[in-house]
């Protein structure tokens, strides 16, 4: 559906449309009886389907350490050549923005207090020392690698099937090597309507907790109460402000945003480490981190079988569906920022280093307050006890400067609140629009006020328990298609592998093959579907080469017998879906006209000029030359006696730079540079900057290849 008033994808749109309304009209008139309704809910998956929680978060962990050590770790997110749009620590900043949020701050001080008081299992003694450490493990196993592990998941099959094998960057491109074309039919828009289920119930969650938080900060600088009406007043300011962001074009205001409170939660960080205590904190970061590798497997298997204990309930199972509600929306973004990364480079980097900063959080929020709680004044305990969104407020009134560090950490999480709505109906406009760029205003507006209405619908259904049950819920049809997303992405690793095995087979027997069939100019060979399982566009003849030696011979017939009907039919499904796409031609047209003619100035005033002057040399040496301009690419190709002898081409590129934080989702939200890469018939070499190219470097650059050439040959 695709007009002035509708630009959408309505076989996502409309279900989720439905699906959402329906739950705001239920939990709205029948709030008492949906408090009971989530209570037995929540039992009933709790009880019944636990166990496939924790076996499935257990096996996305492991499936990606087996990836990142396995031969599958060498393969680019993108062309062989590609490298990374950002430096590492840049890149790490980045992750850190991403594991930053509403939760962490919620949690990091209320989690541990609440198992030092009311330990798992009652396995130890109540408010003990034994209880402090196995209450710093919990905590650290459900903030740790298994969460990272469920975003790796989501975020690298988007980043594989997108940026390597030129998919849509959109959930139901990573599903391509099981349903094949079908992804763009029911089973691709059933498994986007989960996305777009997951991400807004997953993001209410974390509102519905900042709303509970922030009030209690407000309630404790005395100004106002902590009342489930308050909350909701938050909910609505708050989400009218990620509205008027998401639908305003204020985008670079919003990211400036999103950076300042990546700074300030830092600055609180810093604050409460330094008065927690530097010494004892690092002390305590040490022994945290070897408690939680010492009962790494023990606790990732643990059903509490035998101990009757609501603890797996309320914690684990709550903690693994919130993650795995929320991947499609931090996969996505995590996604975005990792193009160039090979599989080893990004699984060890999302797994270890926002981990290890989640670790560090933990540790100085959650070990202060139970310092002060076992060696200070105390107080601790019986504030969590009787609200828990107060935690993180109780503990800055313990430590120096109370009332200014209370007013940061409420600036925190509002600034928090509003990027992460403004972002997540951002992602959801995108998915349900089908990936257009430019969607009517009320779209925009209905996702963002859908997030926050359904958070407030939770909250007056019961409060933290419906919050609870709703990502317990709404996860689990999500875990099932996530196992299905691990086959999909080891079956395209492995018929890539199988396929450059193939080619080299081929190679070695002395199978004839063509320059031409090797490598087209200007696209890496990469750049190209693989195998039959990913011909979208049919451009590379060697990509539909069997892998069994037996069958090559039979390769040119098969290659060449397939109905031409089909194939051209093929094609009109992918410029049809195009709009799933999400490429550079998504920036704004101001920037983009602005990078076309630096673009176009560089190949007439740089590239063009040393090209004539290589043509006039080697005009001398009995050869005739083939040049061609255009505005974003130039080549020529040097004959002899009309046979072709080098082909050297360079091509222009636009890239992103994205900002650190969420609202780099919306695509006017870029930092726009241009660069170029020299084009062979090998394939294209690395990309760099137009300022490391100049006539006399291109001349001397041609030269080397001329010469390999003449070596070769």
């Amino acid at each position: 559906m695709n007009n002035r008033f509708f630009r959408l994808n309505p076989y996502v749109f409309l279900p989720s449309a439905v699906f959402v309304i329906v739950i705001l009209i239920l939990g709205s008139i029948f709030a008492d009886q949906a408090l009971i309704f989530f209570n037995s809910l929540q039992d009933f998956v709790s009880n019944n389907f636990g166990w496939f929680y924790l076996l499935s978060v257990a096996g996305f962990l492991f499936f990606i350490v087996w990836l990142m050590c396995s031969h599958y770790g060498r393969i680019r997110l993108g062309p062989d050549d590609e490298e990374p749009e950002y430096g590492l620590l840049t890149w790490f900043a980045m992750l850190f923005s991403a594991g930053m949020g509403i939760g962490l701050l919620f949690y990091s001080v209320a989690e541990p207090i609440k198992l030092f008081s009311n330990p798992p299992g009652h396995l130890v003694p109540e408010n003990s020392a034994t209880a402090a450490l196995d209450a710093m493990r919990y905590t650290f196993f459900h903030w740790g690698f298994h969460a990272w592990g469920i975003y790796i998941i989501i975020g690298l099959s988007l980043a594989y099937f997108s940026y390597r094998h030129k998919l849509p960057l959109t959930i139901r491109s990573v599903l391509y090597p099981i349903l094949g074309e079908k992804i763009y039919g029911f089973w691709g828009n059933l498994v986007e309507i989960m996305a777009v289920l997951g991400t807004l119930f997953g993001v209410a969650t974390s509102l519905g907790l900042g709303a509970m938080q922030v009030n209690s900060g407000l309630n404790h600088l005395n100004f106002f109460t902590n009342t489930t009406g308050h909350q909701i007043v938050l909910i609505l300011i708050i989400t009218s402000i990620a509205t008027l962001s998401a639908v305003s074009g204020v985008d670079k205001g919003i990211r400036r945003l999103s950076e300042l409170n990546l700074f300030l939660g830092i600055l609180l960080l810093i604050f409460v480490f330094i008065a927690g205590g530097p010494s004892f904190l690092l002390m305590a970061f040490v022994q945290n981190i070897g408690n939680y590798l010492q009962t790494f497997i023990k606790t990732t298997f643990d059903t509490g079988l035998f101990r009757n204990t609501s603890f797996q309930k309320e914690w684990t199972l709550f903690y693994w569906g919130w993650w795995i509600a929320s991947s499609p929306f931090v996969g996505m973004f995590i996604a975005r920022i990792s193009k160039g990364r090979t599989i080893r480079e990004f699984i060890a980097g999302v797994l270890i280093v926002p981990s290890l900063l989640s670790f560090f959080w933990l540790t100085v929020f959650g070990n202060t307050a139970l310092s002060i709680q076992i060696f200070g004044n105390g107080g601790m305990v019986e504030a969590v006890d009787s609200n828990i969104a107060t935690s993180l407020f109780v503990l800055l009134e313990k430590l120096p400067l109370q009332t200014i560090s209370s007013t940061l950490a409420i600036f925190v999480i509002v600034f928090f609140f509003v990027t992460s709505a403004d972002s997540a109906s951002l992602v959801v406009d995108l998915i349900t629009a089908g990936g257009q760029k430019k969607t009517p205003l009320w779209q925009k507006v209905f996702w963002a006020f859908s997030i926050g209405l359904i958070a407030i619908v939770l909250l007056l259904s019961g409060g933290l328990v419906a919050l609870q049950t709703a990502v317990i819920t709404m996860a689990l049809p999500f875990a099932v298609i996530m196992l299905f997303i691990c086959f999909s992405l080891w079956k395209g690793l492995k018929t890539e592998v199988e396929i450059k095995k193939a080619k080299s087979n081929i190679s070695a027997h002395g199978v004839l093959l063509s320059k031409e069939s090797i490598s087209v100019p200007g696209i890496s060979p990469v750049d190209t579907p693989i195998s039959k399982t990913f011909d979208i566009e049919s451009q590379d003849i060697l990509s539909n080469i069997p892998a069994k030696e037996e069958i090559i011979e039979n390769c040119s017939s098969e290659l060449y017998e397939e109905n031409w009907k089909k194939r051209l039919e093929r094609l009109k499904k992918r410029s049809f879906h195009k709009f799933f796409a999400y490429h550079y031609d998504n920036l704004p047209e101001e920037g983009l006209q602005k990078m076309n003619h630096k673009l176009e100035d560089f190949i007439q005033n740089i590239v063009k000029p040393a090209f004539e002057e290589i043509e006039s040399e080697i005009l001398k040496y009995d050869r005739s030359v083939k040049l061609s301009i255009s505005t974003h690419q130039a080549s020529i190709i040097v004959l002899k006696d009309d046979i072709e002898e080098l082909y050297y081409g360079i091509r222009g590129k636009i890239y992103h730079k994205y900002g650190y934080t969420f609202p780099a989702f919306n695509p006017t939200d870029v930092k726009m540079e241009c660069f170029a890469q020299v084009i062979l018939r090998s394939g294209p070499k690395k990309v760099h900057e137009l300022k490391r190219f100049t006539p006399e470097h291109i001349i001397h650059d041609f030269l080397n290849e001329y010469e390999k050439w003449a070596i070769l040959n």
